[in-house]
């Protein structure tokens, strides 16, 4: 899974199975600005968005950097948009959240 990491925000390209398409997530950690954002700014014709409030102890199960299960209880928001277009990885700063595509090489 690629990942990136700028202050209190993560974002991730998630594993997709339909072609032409790609999902991103984000991972707000700064509660005071995520929580007092109230929607989610797209447009609807770019994409799907979903929008989750997560206020409850949440579970990582990563044996390969973890002994053991590590329990988180940091709330966040979590925000995934399926956008058309292949992407390879993702990249985010204050304002913009940026696809990036890899062109083969001739």
């Amino acid at each position: 899974m690629v990942r990136y990491v700028h202050g209190q925000r993560v974002v991730m390209l998630l594993p997709t199975f339909k072609k032409g398409k790609s999902t991103f997530q984000v991972l707000d950690f700064n509660v005071r600005r995520a929580f007092d954002d109230d929607e989610v700014d797209a447009d609807p014709s770019q994409g799907t968005t979903t929008l989750e409030w997560v206020d409850y102890p949440t579970h990582l199960v990563i044996p390969s950097i973890f002994a053991g299960v590590v329990e988180s209880g940091l709330p966040y928001r979590d925000v995934r948009r399926e956008v058309r277009g292949d992407y390879s990885g993702a990249m985010i700063d204050d304002e913009r959240l940026i696809g990036l595509k890899v062109r083969g090489w001739r």
